[in-house]
C-alpha cells in the first residue's frame, strides 16, 4: 500500500490464515492455521518480510492461531491463541528478530482481541475469552515484566482493528455478534467513543505498528453474510 493504491507483491512461503505487524519494509507474521483449529494445520511458523522477499524466521514454542500481535520485526509479541487442543490460552512469547522466548502469560486468556505496543510496553483488550467464547471487554497492560488490568471497552467485542500504544491505542470494527464499525479510543486509563468506520465489519487484525492514535488503517473483513470486503478506511485521527 502506497497510500492510495494496493499492489500484488511476493507470496508468503505457507499459506494460511495468521497475524501479523511490523512494517511495510521490514514486516512479520506468525503461527496461524491452515487447517481447522485444533487439527495439525495448526502452525508455529515465523515469517519476515523485507519489502520484497519473504523469508523464515524462528518458530513459537506454542503452535496458535487467533494470535495477538504487535510490534516492530525486531519487539514483536505473540499472546493467547487459540491452540492445537481447541484451547484458548494465554501465553506470552517475545521475538528479537532471531527467536521466539517465553515470558509471563497474561492473566486471561484470549482469542482474537485488540494488541498494540511491543515487548516494552503494550495493550490487549476486548476478544474471545473462557469459559464458552465469551465476547470479553476487558483489558491488560504490559510493563516488560508483568501484566495488569487496564480500562474496560464499552462494547465487548471480537476480531476488531487496532494499532497505536498503551498509553493511545484505537480499537475498530468487529463482531459483537454482528458487524461493528463503531471506534474506542484509549488513554491509558479508559476508553471513550469517537468516529465509526464508514462499513461495518469484522475479521479484523491486530499487528499495526503505529505509535499513536493519530493516523492508521483498516482494510479487508467480512460483512453481515460473510462476504469479503476489500475496502480500506484510513484513519487521521478523532473526530
Amino acid at each position: 500500500y502506497n497510500g492510495t493504491t494496493w499492489s500484488e507483491q511476493n507470496n508468503v512461503a505457507t499459506a494460511r490464515r495468521t497475524s501479523g505487524a511490523g512494517t511495510q519494509t521490514a514486516g512479520i507474521i506468525v503461527g496461524g492455521t491452515n487447517g481447522a483449529p485444533g487439527s495439525t494445520g495448526v502452525q508455529t511458523i515465523t515469517e519476515e518480510y523485507d519489502g520484497t522477499n519473504w523469508a523464515g524466521g524462528g518458530s513459537l514454542s506454542t503452535a496458535r492461531t487467533g494470535i495477538l500481535a504487535s510490534g516492530e520485526q525486531t519487539t514483536v509479541y505473540a499472546a493467547g491463541g487459540f491452540n492445537s487442543s481447541s484451547a484458548i490460552i494465554g501465553i506470552y512469547e517475545q521475538y528479537d528478530g532471531t527467536s521466539w522466548t517465553g515470558s509471563t502469560a497474561m492473566n486471561t486468556d484470549r482469542l482474537n482481541a485488540g494488541a498494540v505496543g511491543n515487548t516494552s510496553s503494550n495493550l490487549v483488550f476486548g476478544g474471545y475469552t473462557p469459559p464458552a467464547f465469551f465476547y470479553a471487554s476487558s483489558s491488560e497492560e504490559w510493563n516488560g515484566s508483568s501484566w495488569t488490568v487496564g480500562g474496560s471497552l464499552n462494547t465487548a467485542r471480537i476480531s476488531l482493528a487496532s494499532f497505536g500504544s498503551q498509553t493511545n491505542a484505537v480499537g475498530a470494527g468487529g463482531d459483537l455478534p454482528g458487524n461493528s464499525a463503531a471506534t474506542e479510543i484509549y488513554d491509558g486509563s479508559s476508553w471513550s467513543t469517537s468516529t465509526s468506520m464508514a462499513t461495518a465489519r469484522q475479521g479484523l487484525t491486530p499487528g499495526s505498528s503505529y505509535n499513536s492514535s493519530s493516523t492508521g488503517m483498516v482494510a479487508g473483513g467480512s460483512q453481515a453474510g460473510n462476504p469479503m470486503n476489500a475496502q480500506t478506511e484510513e484513519w487521521t485521527g478523532a473526530g
